[in-house]
């Protein structure tokens, strides 16, 4: 087992380059064995993070580069940096913790009190605050706390990759449509390449894969005791018994992910699927956006579906899985079915423009923006005959991309019973609960557009949809233009709900 940085594959091709960018990472390296150790202040009943999870990294990342020598110094070297500070936004000191504590540091959205309330025990609700927002706080404590020196090309005084590595270490924490929209795939720093996509997707995987009792060591579970989440997040490991996951396969000669094992318990089992069939969405998503690459060095000839060889004991399950008709189930909760009158679609709507107008009216109060000049909400219903559309309008607080397609595109979710919304600093009750989402747009018209700013962002989602189809169009435009909702739907569709009664519809 390597024990040391300075053991790993990627480490010793620098060393062999007689690379100069070595005097810097054995600093960086330095820092990082006094730093990590700070994650269990918070995190101590978590499964082991820190170096020993580091050096398990950069070792599937080794694995995973198909010609190491192409690769230049610099991005080898930041797949070194991107291992070893990937979490370190999980850190948080003793000051900053009371500071959580007594609700004056909101991280992310979540107020600590209102975790605390849901879940009755101080750490898990602390973990709670930090663990959704570490990726964005790994970045903003190498922007803001980490020395600019040790991030400098060699031999150059101002050309640092700074701001890139912590967007990278940002990356493993946000969905992969992040990666493509917030990191390049071709750029220079000095003389040397970069492809920071390329680097990022090598980090996701690599995290994924350090799944095994090296990383939950029996003696440590025992010692803590986890309960319920965590308990089965510590059993999974457990059930791993291969340490090397990614081979070559002789037939052809693709790299492939695999899992022995032997699992006892079908609610570990459960969890383990689920986490193989995170992993393969992920690998998915990684060859495709490899492909795309002009350099075939940055190819990822890997099968995206992994191996898996765990056998269960005492128990079977079969590959039979419970699944939903697109087309019968929109059908099923539209219209008359639910609502008894498919004009109620527009209720719908106007609800939801409402409950986004009260949540930005409390957000407005805490934004320098509003300080002088007060939110003042509005939802406008417009009948555009000429172009035949109908717009339901406001400016309320809008839909990141997280909440249109964790909640707005999946039906029976609704964002204003989730932990997301629930854990924030808010007082006002919102009036859907029941996750209809879509389906309302569905009511009113075949059709439906849908452009959304949300209030803390820059850039506009638009998203278009159609009733006989589950596969969504999704463009995003930065734009000047205030936060809101904008839903554009067929102009005689709607109408002829309506029995083509304007008045009644206006």
């Amino acid at each position: 087992m390597i024990e040391k940085v300075q053991e790993s594959h990627l480490y010793m091709w620098l060393k062999e380059k007689d690379s100069k960018f070595l005097s810097k990472l054995d600093e960086t390296i330095e820092y990082a064995n006094t730093i990590l150790p700070q994650i269990n202040n918070v995190f101590a009943s978590y499964t082991v993070h820190g170096v020993r999870h580091s050096i398990n990294v950069m070792e599937y990342m080794y694995a995973l580069v198909v010609d190491i020598n192409k690769l230049s110094e610099l991005e080898v070297a930041l797949l070194i940096y991107s291992a070893l500070l990937h979490d370190i936004g999980m850190i948080a000191n003793v000051d900053e913790i009371k500071e959580i504590k007594a609700d004056h540091a909101i991280l992310g959205e979540r107020k600590y009190s209102k975790v605390l309330e849901k879940y009755g025990d101080e750490m898990t609700a602390l973990q709670e605050c930090v663990r959704p927002v570490h990726g964005k706080r790994a970045r903003d404590y190498i922007e803001t706390k980490m020395d600019e020196r040790l991030f400098l090309i060699p031999e150059s005084t101002n050309i640092s990759f700074k701001s890139e590595l912590a967007q990278i270490c940002m990356s493993h924490n946000e969905d992969f449509e992040w990666i493509k929209k917030n990191l390049h795939n071709d750029e220079k720093k000095g003389h040397f390449d970069l492809n920071a996509q390329y680097i990022s997707v090598l980090l996701r995987i690599s995290d994924y894969l350090d799944i095994d009792e090296q990383r939950a060591p029996l003696y440590l579970y025992k010692y803590l005791n986890p309960k319920e989440f965590s308990d089965l997040e510590w059993k999974q490991h457990f059930v791993i018994e291969n340490y090397d996951k990614i081979r070559r396969n002789p037939k052809t000669n693709e790299l492939e992910i695999f899992f022995q094992g032997t699992s006892q318990d079908p609610s570990v089992h459960r969890k383990l699927l689920k986490y193989f069939d995170a992993i393969n969405g992920e690998l998915k998503n990684a060859v495709d956006l490899c492909e795309s690459f002009v350099d075939e060095k940055y190819l990822l000839p890997l099968k995206t579906n992994v191996v898996n060889q765990i056998q269960s004991k005492g128990f079977s399950f079969s590959d039979l899985r419970l699944s939903l008709d697109y087309n019968a189930v929109t059908n099923l909760l539209m219209g008359e079915h639910i609502y008894g009158d498919r004009k109620y679609g527009l209720r719908e709507l106007i609800q939801n423009s409402i409950d986004a107008c009260k949540t930005m009216e409390e957000s407005a109060t805490k934004m320098e923006k509003f300080r002088y000049q007060n939110y003042q909400p509005y939802i406008s219903v417009i009948l555009d005959k000429d172009r035949k559309k109908v717009m339901v309008m406001d400016n309320g607080s809008g839909m990141s991309i997280d909440i249109l397609k964790k909640y707005f595109l999946n039906v029976g979710v609704s964002y204003y019973a989730s932990d997301d919304y629930r854990l924030q600093d808010r007082e006002y009750s919102p009036i859907g609960h029941y996750g209809i989402g879509f389906l309302a747009c569905f009511m009113l018209s075949d059709k439906v557009e849908v452009n959304t700013v949300y209030y803390n962002e820059q850039k506009m989602n638009r998203i278009s949809f159609e009733r006989n189809s589950e596969y969504i169009c999704l463009t995003y435009e930065d734009t000047v233009r205030q936060q809101g909702t904008e839903i554009i739907l067929d102009y005689d569709q709607c109408l002829s709900v309506f029995n083509n009664n304007i008045e009644r519809l206006a």
